[in-house]
């Protein structure tokens, strides 16, 4: 550790234990880096929704109890929260307040800005934040007639969770400039508490590999709905029965959304050119990185930033992604990556073409994007720059 630096007890709270996402990998990194710098890092988080979870996420008194447990136990020096809303609530932050303990709020996703989530309007325009017409225009979960209800009470229960986290008013920060400006505009009581700070990440090895396939694209994530990938298969079949242009795709990932995807593939009679691998380790995703001609991000939700085009990045792989959210942090379009407009497969497919066809450029982005995101998003200045911010917050609140 920094001698310099005062070791710290960090108490970090979200909503799965288990690693779902990109805010789990970034929790687990927090603790791992913090620990290996002497300071103490506990976690406090759920492990999976269900129906007890449906009301707990409004406000629950069980994790506001263990959480004031936990302080009373621990006296940690800083909260910081990273997803809460789907199964915890903001019920750790109120406790942490009373017990005079400063909070950092990671947001990493539209959560608060959207009550659908997708920050994204069934005309594939960008939603222009929480109103009552999110439950009508945006994209989500909670669609059609019979969804109505449940849009309606979880625009509520978003609400709410925006009153509480206005009157708390922890610490935001937002993992790219887009959510950060978008935040701030629609919840500009917090304006002054909110900033963006570029998220630490533990880039991928960077290893040669020889067997590298031609034509062959990768996409990395949860399989489900909002991702998109059903345009990725859109663009293949183009690419395949009507321009004859060889085209393979490997999917990583789990979801409900397989069996979808799998249907779908068959009706356009492109199987034998999709392949589904299912849930990886991470050393076995940075293989099938290395072995990628590129990667590929199509979501029509306003993604937050974009953990798998970072980590292709880091290992030399051009990227292809919709012009969604955050992506614009990582993707300088035609300089380090390929942007393509939100749900025009089309688009996605003439990029597509043009990396297949065009070694030299693949190997262009993949340089350019490799030294942007080491330039951006680098793990120990990130680290660094949060150590910074608790002891900053920690100092300030001792002195009230």
């Amino acid at each position: 550790m920094d001698p310099q630096k005062e070791s710290l007890r960090i108490l970090l709270v979200n909503d799965y234990v288990s690693k779902v996402g990109g805010a789990e990998i970034y929790l687990y990194l927090l603790k791992d880096e913090f620990e290996s710098r002497g300071h103490t890092v506990r976690i406090i988080a759920g492990h999976s929704e269900n129906i007890q979870s449906w009301f707990s996420r409004w406000f629950s008194p069980r994790y506001f109890n263990k959480t004031r447990s936990v302080i009373k136990e621990f006296k940690p020096d800083v909260l910081h929260a990273q997803n809460i809303f789907r199964c915890i609530s903001p019920s750790p932050i109120l406790a942490a307040n009373l017990a005079n303990i400063p909070v950092i709020l990671t947001m990493h996703d539209y959560g608060l800005y959207c009550s659908q989530g997708w920050a994204i309007q069934n005309n594939l325009t960008k939603c222009s934040g929480y109103s009552l017409r999110c439950i009508f225009n945006c994209k989500g979960k909670f669609r059609g007639l019979l969804n109505f209800p449940l849009a309606v009470i979880k625009h509520i229960r978003v609400g709410v969770h925006r009153q509480l986290i206005t009157w708390l008013s922890p610490r935001i920060i937002c993992v790219s400039t887009g959510l950060t400006f978008d935040l701030k505009k629609s919840m500009p009581a917090l304006r002054s508490r909110i900033s963006y700070m570029a998220p630490p990440v533990k880039f991928m090895a960077q290893t040669k590999n020889e067997n590298k396939s031609s034509g062959a694209f990768l996409y990395v994530g949860r399989l489900e709905e909002g991702k998109g990938i059903e345009l990725i298969l859109l663009a293949i079949n183009e690419l395949l029965h009507h321009q004859g242009i060889s085209i393979r795709l490997t999917i990583i990932g789990s979801g409900i959304y397989r069996e979808h995807l799998e249907r779908m593939s068959k009706s356009l009679n492109i199987t034998s050119n999709i392949l589904f691998l299912g849930h990886l380790n991470h050393q076995e995703i940075n293989y099938h990185y290395t072995k990628s001609t590129c990667v590929i991000s199509a979501s029509v939700w306003q993604e937050s930033l974009g953990l798998a085009l970072i980590e292709a990045q880091s290992v030399g792989v051009p990227v292809i992604a919709s012009d969604a959210g955050g992506v614009r942090d990582i993707i300088i379009d035609n300089y380090t990556g390929m942007l393509f407009p939100v749900g025009n497969w089309r688009r996605l497919s003439e990029c597509m073409a043009k990396i297949a066809l065009n070694p030299a450029l693949g190997v262009r982005l993949g340089v350019a994007g490799r030294q942007h995101v080491l330039d951006h998003f680098s793990k120990a200045e990130g680290i660094s720059r949060l150590l910074d911010l608790y002891q900053f917050e920690s100092a300030g609140r001792s002195n009230t």
